[in-house]
């Protein structure tokens, strides 16, 4: 039997940001299909880090969307032509990069 599950509660509240602190950004919260629109579109409003850091550690939930935002933030800095590395991965993250084969352009080296 199949049965449906509940979504995630206010408690649990699915939101993600991303913040600047003028060398870095800094991503926190859930980082899913539900926020996933919002946060790139956030983070176009805001210039490329100046280190080159995405710090990743405040990241709390993914799915496989969280890949596809990283692969965007990618695709900009090359287009930007800026080098851009993600720090402090949770590894759910780094599973997840794994899984689709993204794992080498995510997180080379």
């Amino acid at each position: 039997m199949i049965t449906k599950t509940k979504k995630a509660t206010a408690d649990s509240a699915q939101t993600f940001s991303v913040t600047s602190d003028g060398a870095h950004w800094i991503c926190s919260g859930s980082l899913v299909f539900d926020t996933a629109r919002s946060a790139l579109e956030h983070s176009r409003a805001l210039a490329l880090p100046a280190s080159g850091e995405i710090d990743c550690a405040h990241i709390s939930h993914v799915d496989s969307t969280a890949v596809a935002f990283l692969l965007a933030m990618k695709r900009r800095a090359i287009d930007e032509q800026r080098t851009l590395t993600f720090i402090h991965t949770p590894p759910a993250l780094l599973d997840l990069a794994a899984l689709y084969g993204a794992a080498d352009l995510l997180f080379p080296g």
